[in-house]
This record gives C-alpha cells, structure tokens and sequence, in this order.
C-alpha cells in the first residue's frame, strides 16, 4: 500500500472516529466545547472498538476492511443524523481560534501541551509496535484478528482473553485498512486526555491555572511515557480518572446535571480497556453519593449495575467469540474441541482470587506482620515515586480545605484518593498471600496506579486558593 494510500486510510479512520465521538459528547449532554474536543478522541475510539466488535460478532463475519469501512460508515451515518436532529451545526470549532487572543504568556503554556504531543506523534509514525506486553499480547490478538478474520484461535494461546480488547481492536482497525502506525492511537488518547483535563479544571479555576494545570499534566513523566507505549496503561488511567473526576462534580453540584452520566460511562469504558482492577467500586461509590444528594436512588442502583454490568462483558463476550461460527485454520484435534476449550477458559478468567479473607485472618499474627511490612515496602519503592513530587502540595491543600471547611473537597474528593490507596494496598495485601512472585511486578503496580497523578492533580489545582491568587477570566 503506497504513502498516499496509508495516509488516506489513516485521515478517514481517525477522522471518523474523533467525529463520531465529537457527536456523541453532543448526544451526552455535553456543553462545554473544550470537554466535547477532549473527550470525542476517547468516546469515539470506544465507540469505534464497540462497535466493531458487535458486528463482528453479531453478523457473523470475518474482521476485514470491508467490515472496518462498514462500521465508520454507520457510525458516521447514524451518529451524525442524530446528531443533526438535535440541532448541532456540522462545524463548531470556531472557540480554538480564541487561543490568538490569549495572553501572551497563555499562549506559551498552549504550545507547551502540545510539544509533547508532537513529540509523541512522532515515533509513533515512524516506529512499529516494539513493547514487551503489546507484542505479546495487545498487538498480538490485533495480528491474528487480521490474519485469519477472527479470534478463536486465541482459545489455544495461553492468557489472550486475560483483558479486554480495547487496544487489540484499535489496532486491528489500522491494520485492516492497511495503515500500521498503529501507536498514533496513543497520541490521541494522550491528547484528549490532557484536554479533557484542562477543560475541567477550567470549571473550578482560572484559565490560567488550568492551563497551568494541562501543562503539568502533560509533562507527567508516566503520561508522557505511556504517550510512546503500545499498554492499556494509558487509556485505562484517562478513562478512569476522567470518569471520577466527572462524579466529583456531579456530586459537588447542586442542581442535576448530566456529569454523572458522562462519569459513570467512563469509569465504565475503562472496564473495556482493563477489567482486572476494582477501581469501578470507588466510581460506583462516587455515583452513588452524586446522584443520592440529587434525591435519585432509581438513577444510583441503575447506575451501579451499569458498572457491574460493564466489569463482567468481557467475559460475556469471550463466550460469544467462543460460540462463533467463522473458522479458522486449525488442526483437526482442535478444531474438535474449540467450544471445549471457551468454555473452560471463561471458567479460569471467571474465578476470584483463589483465597478466602477468613484463611487470612487466621494467618498468624506474625505472618500478617510480615507480609504488611513486606507490602509497605513495596508499594513504597513502587507506588510512591509515581506521587512523590505531589506530596506537599497535596497536603498543604488538605490543611487548606481543612481551614475552610470545605468538607465535600476533603471529605469525598480527597477521601477518594486516600480510598484508592487504601484498596491499593489491601489487594496487594491479599494478592502476596496468593502468589509466591507478587513482589516481583513493580512494574505492573506503578502503571496500574498511574490514574491517581491526575486526581491529585485535579484536587490540588481545583483548589479554591488558586481564584484568590489569580484574578483573569
């Protein structure tokens, strides 16, 4: 396939996709046109991912190009048509040209934040998939989705229904319409992460910090490595932490507001992207009390199920794939028993950590000793770096909301965050009980937690000081 060729197929891709999603903000409720620029990236990829999959499934057909330019053109279709009768007008992108009237030292922070996505689009252009994780698993399925137009295969290979196939899809969508950059699909979360951002902050504080406030943001040193990483990492800890962000201030408004709607689909959506961690409890506990002072238990429950919902359709969907007629090439003895092995696979991902609280707590007092200084030590080697440098900041602001009685920012902002480390270290504690090599993945559990950088952010930022101390609109 020639340059112009791939750059074609690339432009209506992502074209398609930031445009179904730039609709789909709409359809959301959502008002301010800096949230629907940020977030169009990460819904419409969702989206795209969604609905590849349903028809892949659901019609029963290989995963082609021909599928891949069927979806975008539904999506184009049937977003924008529903766009239109709500009155939305095809081009409202005039707000980005107020960025020449800025303050010049505003302008300076603007072109900051996007250094280092340029920087990012970069060598995800020029480079192919080359990490540990993605080549073996992510950009593996993608592969094999395009190779032989489905995943049963993936019932003989090892842990590859382990996560949801965000990513995979993402991926196999470039492939399949014979672009290979696929990494560029992590600039664009990268950037609509750190929009989305800004533009929240920017209901809570000043232009300028919030600005302030995507800079930082951006240059986030694990952000701005996953920006080049073909891992879950990064779409997950957007989704996530974007989703929470949207339930604080669901929960911080007195009047009803769709912010729990679009919170809730996003700590959803990051279910679709890692389905192992419980972080969608602190979402499901934030949505509770956002909607409970909006006196709506109906909207709470619903709501909590959606989440529920959303962790288990993974292992729904493996099901379906397991059950799908389109064949591929196997080997007669496996093909026999492709159904056989689904089911038993479903059945391994299924299972909850093989150990019971009671066996724990039975444990010798000694024996609990050490694993929690083993743990604590641990998760300070690991965890800690990834929010050193925030650490004072944070807490001069606790001390601050503390004086102020600013009791819904230190109580329910500020108690999510202790919340999620907290439940960081109660599932490592119980997973050391688990597995002789628990200790053995820091890795793993730096990026799983890299999600609350942008909360801390956000709480330190959103601070009401920061009004006080800058004055412009």
């Amino acid at each position: 396939m020639n340059t112009i060729s791939q750059i074609l197929s690339a432009g209506f891709l992502f074209g398609s996709t930031w445009f179904s999603g730039w609709w789909l903000t709409r359809l959301l409720g959502v008002a301010h046109n800096w949230e629907r620029l940020g977030l169009a990236g990460l819904l419409g990829s969702a989206w795209l991912t969604i609905v590849l999959l349903a028809a892949h499934l659901g019609l029963r057909i290989p995963f082609t190009a021909e599928l891949v330019g069927a979806v975008l053109i539904f999506n184009l279709v049937s977003l924008g048509t529903l766009y239109k009768l709500q009155g939305g007008r095809w081009f409202e992108l005039a707000f980005i040209t107020k960025f020449f009237v800025l303050p010049v030292w505003q302008q300076i922070l603007v072109v900051l934040v996007i250094v280092p996505v340029v920087l990012s689009l970069i060598p995800n252009v020029v480079w192919p998939v080359t990490d540990w994780d993605a080549l073996a698993l992510y950009d593996f399925r993608a592969k094999v989705l395009i190779a032989e137009g489905s995943w049963k295969s993936g019932f003989t290979l090892g842990y590859f229904f382990q996560y949801p196939p965000f990513t995979s899809l993402l991926h196999a969508a470039n492939y399949a319409l014979g672009f290979q950059a696929a990494k560029v699909w992590y600039t664009l979360i990268y950037l609509s992460f750190v929009i989305t951002f800004y533009a929240l902050l920017r209901r809570r504080t000043t232009r300028g910090v919030s600005l302030f406030g995507a800079v930082l943001l951006a240059y986030s040193p694990h952000f701005l490595e996953h920006a080049t990483v073909a891992y879950t990492n990064l779409a997950y800890s957007a989704f996530l932490a974007l989703g929470i962000v949207y339930l604080w201030l669901a929960g911080d408004r007195k009047t009803p507001s769709r912010d729990w709607l679009v919170g809730t689909l996003l700590v959803a959506l990051s279910l679709w992207v890692r389905s192992s961690e419980p972080f969608w409890v602190v979402g499901a506990g934030l949505l509770t009390i956002a909607v409970l002072r909006q006196r709506s238990w109906s909207v709470a429950v619903g709501g909590v199920f959606v989440l529920y919902g959303a962790k288990r359709a993974w292992l729904n969907l493996v099901y379906l794939i397991s059950q799908s007629p389109v064949q591929v090439a196997l080997p007669n003895n496996e093909q026999s028993q492709q159904t056989n092995l689904g089911t038993k696979l479903l059945s391994i991902i299924s299972q909850v950590i093989p150990v019971s609280y009671l066996h724990i707590l039975t444990q010798p007092l000694s024996t609990q000793g050490s694993h929690i200084l083993a743990v604590f030590r641990y998760l300070l080697a690991y965890v800690w770096p990834l929010i050193n440098y925030l650490f004072v900041p944070w807490l001069a602001v606790q001390w601050h909301d503390l004086r102020h009685q600013n009791w819904y920012r230190l109580l329910v902002m500020n108690g999510t965050i202790w919340a999620t480390l907290i439940l960081i270290f109660t599932g490592t504690y119980i997973f050391s009980f688990v597995f002789v090599t628990w200790d053995q993945i820091g890795g793993s559990v730096m990026r799983m937690s890299m999600f609350l950088v942008a909360l801390i952010w956000f709480y330190i930022l959103s601070c009401p000081v920061w009004n006080n101390w800058f004055k412009e609109t």
